[in-house]
């Protein structure tokens, strides 16, 4: 894949999800949610987010506002993940 990105989520230094597209803004996206969602599923309360993308990370933190219409359903998804954690 030219010019591609990948993104890898860990838990206990252990590959738990791989993501990969030609769009680096997707990856990061798919790769919150995953970890979100496992999380979730695990009752893990605490979830450590290492990130370079502020704007997909902040987004769902309430800490930027989403301007985009199209990328509402992945706040609001993201959103009802983070409440399930508490």
């Amino acid at each position: 894949m030219a010019g591609g990105c990948g993104a890898v989520a860990m838990a206990r230094g252990k590959e738990v999800a791989a993501v990969t597209t030609e769009r680096v803004q997707a990856a990061t996206k798919a790769t919150l949610i995953h970890g979100l969602e496992m999380a979730a599923e695990r009752k893990q309360f605490q979830l450590n987010i290492y990130r370079d993308s502020k704007l997909v990370i902040n987004q769902p933190l309430n800490e930027y506002e989403v301007r985009k219409p199209e990328l509402m359903a992945y706040y609001e998804y993201a959103r009802k993940l983070i409440e399930r954690l508490g």
